[in-house]
């Protein structure tokens, strides 16, 4: 390759640097923000309902565990931080949700 493709390639490689180094108005997520967008504590996945109707689902300790249900189960819907807002769950007295 040409001396004049290697010099492209480094200018353009430290101009894309000193953006990186460089960028406004970027907020650092502190350790909760960041739990709260990446899901934290109990999470819970309805992984479809049973022919009289029932759902199918689990109570799991981490995102990754739903993930991994629902890429075994082939879909199906998951929830973590958001829960309360979740159609298919219902609270349960004492703390948590039920599936519904």
């Amino acid at each position: 390759m040409s001396l004049n493709f290697w010099a492209k390639l480094m200018f353009n490689s430290y101009i894309m640097l000193q953006n990186i180094l460089n960028l406004e108005g970027v907020t650092v997520l502190s350790k909760e923000e960041q739990k709260t967008i990446n899901g934290s504590g109990t999470c819970y996945a309805l992984l479809g309902r049973a022919g009289d109707g029932h759902p199918m689902g689990l109570e799991a300790a981490s995102y990754q565990e739903v993930q991994a249900a629902l890429a075994a189960n082939g879909g199906g819907s998951w929830c973590c931080d958001s829960c309360g807002r979740a159609t298919w769950l219902a609270p349960r007295p004492g703390g948590g949700y039920w599936l519904s």
